[in-house]
């Protein structure tokens, strides 16, 4: 018995500590890292609406552009509870952008 608990400790203990440990984007409790997903996106610095598509990972949505650009957007947690009015920062230029994610209710 005394074993099994020193085994638990170290199971949790290795868990914890583990580097680059990351959860996944979740909507609906389902996993959507790595799916690629078409959307819609529009910055707070322009007035135009983007057509892409999204990549969640953990936390970052990677936007590609049609002509093949890339963004990784952050959002403040991995769960998604709107995926119409997903609002997401762009650290490299200091911006908010507004994405809606096209097929998913």
């Amino acid at each position: 018995m005394h074993t099994r608990k020193i085994i638990r400790i170290v199971l949790g203990l290795a868990v914890l500590f583990t580097p680059g440990l990351s959860f996944a984007a979740t909507y609906k409790g389902q996993t959507l890292d790595g799916q690629v997903l078409p959307a819609t996106a529009l910055s707070e610095n322009k007035t135009k609406t983007y057509d892409l598509t999204v990549m969640f990972q953990g936390t970052d949505a990677i936007v590609t552009f049609h002509d093949g650009r890339t963004l990784t957007l952050s959002m403040e947690t991995e769960t998604i509870t709107d995926p119409h009015h997903l609002r997401v920062y762009n650290y490299d230029k200091n911006t908010y952008w507004d994405i809606d994610v096209v097929g998913l209710n």
